[in-house]
């Protein structure tokens, strides 16, 4: 499957997810990729293959897998996010036409910061989105990138998580109706 992420793998676009530090939008995608691959995990390629215009000599790049959780562990994860995505936390970023699984999340200022930049009560640092289909996995941080930029508010920062999300997941998503394939290792 492929993994497409909204920003670069340079340490400087690694962003607060929680309470966990330095994490990017590309390593979010491949992880939840492995959601929709089974349990597989690929590393992500940016390039796929190379064709010389001159001779037509194609070279192919193959990524790197290893299996990093239980096919049954997988698809009972991408089936909980399924629920989010439909009905849950994360149905804001649902790309209406496609079966998907998504989970979003936020990451707030300390007390401490919000006094020290005179930021409200409602500001927050980062709002994220990784959602999946059975063919792609899209990740997304929308935010800014130190506090002397600027700031969203809750309300700002998931409206304009969502809409982003929507407007790549049209453009990405195939609305094929490809639904998460159930594994012989679970029975519903």
């Amino acid at each position: 499957r492929d993994v497409l992420g909204s920003r670069g793998l340079g340490d400087v676009y690694k962003r607060q997810l929680g309470a966990f530090d330095g994490t990017t939008p590309m390593m979010m995608a491949a992880a939840y990729a492995a959601f929709a691959n089974g349990g597989t995990y690929y590393q992500p390629l940016s390039v796929n293959k190379v064709v010389y215009r001159d001779n037509g000599d194609v070279v192919n790049f193959q990524s790197e897998s290893r299996r990093a959780i239980s096919d049954s562990t997988a698809f009972m994860i991408t089936d909980m996010l399924v629920t989010s995505a439909e009905t849950g936390l994360s149905s804001s970023a649902k790309v209406r036409g496609v079966n998907m699984a998504a989970k979003t999340g936020t990451s707030s200022y300390t007390d401490e910061e919000k006094e020290r930049y005179g930021f409200p009560a409602d500001a927050v640092k980062d709002a994220w989105v990784v959602g999946y289909d059975p063919e792609y996995a899209i990740s997304l941080w929308y935010g800014y990138e130190n506090a002397r930029e600027g700031y969203n508010t809750n309300i700002q920062a998931v409206n304009g998580r969502s809409s982003l999300f929507k407007a790549i997941g049209n453009a990405v998503f195939n609305k094929n109706g490809q639904t998460f394939k159930v594994p012989d290792s679970v029975v519903r």
